[in-house]
């Protein structure tokens, strides 16, 4: 991999994306677990949200395979 794939600035953005996801639904992780036993509603509400962001995530990291995989970086 040659420097200017080394510092591509979409792969950059798109890994940025990825990791503010990923801290996402760690931050709705800790609320789910704080939750158990407590709120159900709010539990089910936080387990939804929790699922959409596991969905985007996997669909940001297919967007990162296909970026890498055209632009070679």
């Amino acid at each position: 991999m040659d420097l200017t794939s080394a510092y591509c600035s979409e792969r950059r953005r798109l890994e940025t994306c990825s990791w503010e996801l990923v801290s996402t639904l760690h931050g709705l992780t800790e609320r789910l677990l704080r939750l158990v036993g407590k709120d159900h509603t709010e539990f089910l509400m936080t387990k939804a949200k929790c699922a959409g962001v596991q969905r985007e995530i996997l669909e940001s990291h297919e967007r990162l395979r296909t970026h890498r995989s055209a632009h070679g970086c």
